[in-house]
């Protein structure tokens, strides 16, 4: 266990192993199945997720009931509703496995001891942090300034890893559009591509 925990730290930031012995009496290593949640919208998140193997969706309904997708997060990321795990209050997102995947848990009231002195868990958790909030003003930001076809081709150029490992719906919905408009979207600029490819030969 403290192998993969220490793989996953030192992605971020180097972690000596005493330091790694405080944390690791309280992580439990699950590989969990599609479909297993770690948060449920109304209920209190009180853990952080390690993501070793496998994906996540951060998801929810907006005012009108439609579905959305506010992110994802894969191998070598942090995952909680922070806000719910934080303030102890009731989820505002479901965190669901999109495949089958390796995590490890840690409830949050072990990661807070760890972080109350300081040394390497804090750089670790600043850096984490700080990781999460450029992801959210990027979000933010496209949402006010890009059209959808302008976000598809921005996900597809910085998340190519993911595009064959999310169902077409959930892409749709993490573009805030609707799945009929997503495969409109997603032909023309195949479409596209094919012109440009015949063009060049």
């Amino acid at each position: 266990m403290l192998d993969l925990l220490k793989t996953f730290v030192t992605t971020i930031c180097p972690m000596p192993d005493e330091e790694l012995d405080r944390l690791a009496p309280h992580v439990a290593i699950r590989e969990v199945p599609a479909g297993w949640r770690l948060a449920s919208v109304g209920e209190e998140c009180a853990q952080l997720a390690f993501i070793f193997r496998g994906l996540f969706k951060l998801d929810g309904l907006d005012m009108k009931g439609t579905p959305f997708i506010a992110a994802f997060a894969a191998e070598n990321s942090p995952v909680s509703d922070y806000v719910s795990m934080i303030r102890g209050e009731p989820a505002q997102l479901s965190i669901t496995a999109i495949e089958p995947s390796t995590i490890a848990l840690v409830p949050y009231a072990a990661y807070r001891e760890v972080l109350a002195r300081p040394g390497p868990w804090q750089v670790f958790a600043r850096l984490v942090v700080e990781e999460a909030l450029v992801a959210l003003a990027r979000r933010e930001q496209q949402f006010l300034t890009l059209a959808a076809r302008e976000r598809y081709l921005l996900f597809l150029e910085e998340r190519r890893d993911l595009v064959a490992r999310v169902a077409r719906q959930d892409l749709a919905a993490y573009l805030g559009i609707t799945p009929a408009s997503f495969s409109r979207l997603a032909g023309q600029i195949q479409r596209e591509r094919r012109a440009r490819e015949r063009g060049a030969e």
